[in-house]
């Protein structure tokens, strides 16, 4: 659960809400590399927030570890983590294209701008592999080669679904 009412836990047999939690971000999108979280903003929407989680029985708590300001970048949607960075690509506005496609450093928060994307709305940019996959308002699956961790060509598949607003790939890249 996102949005103004915040980020909710449910307990691990899935049957009561502990309550939700509001960092203040309004965020829309959420990620985790399995210790914190990470959330992007719907008010200041080029920023990237990272949190150290504390659990209770009953009760969890997020405390901000880094805000990352991506300045050259619109808006984000969605994002993934892959192997310590968090991906996430600038959606832009209306028909933009080659908005910036970006992989941020989970511990320090530095970022590092791959390239740009070749569509236009892109919602979610993931990593899998030597591969980063994005999607978004052009309904269009955009699959670049990133072998040795740079952004190579990318080849477009209309998947035909209407705006694609996410994506997720097995975490351990297999």
């Amino acid at each position: 659960n996102t949005g103004a009412t915040g980020i909710s836990r449910l307990n691990s047999d899935w049957t009561n809400n502990v309550g939700a939690v509001n960092p203040g971000s309004n965020p829309e999108g959420l990620a985790t590399d399995g210790t914190s979280l990470f959330t992007n903003s719907d008010v200041a929407r080029n920023v990237i927030y990272k949190y150290s989680i504390t659990n209770q029985t009953s009760s969890f708590s997020l405390n901000e570890s880094f805000a990352a300001t991506i300045t050259d970048a619109t808006r984000f949607r969605a994002l993934s983590s892959y192997d310590g960075m968090i991906y996430v690509a600038d959606v832009g506005t209306g028909s933009d294209t080659g908005k910036g496609i970006y992989e941020i450093n989970a511990s320090t928060g530095a970022y590092t701008k791959l390239g740009t994307h070749m569509g236009f709305g892109a919602y979610q940019a993931v990593r899998y592999n030597d591969e980063l996959l994005v999607v978004g308002l052009d309904d269009m699956l955009t699959v670049y080669d990133f072998t040795g961790g740079v952004l190579g060509a990318g080849t477009a598949y209309n998947l035909n679904q209407g705006d694609l607003l996410g994506i997720g790939v097995v975490g351990n890249g297999t």
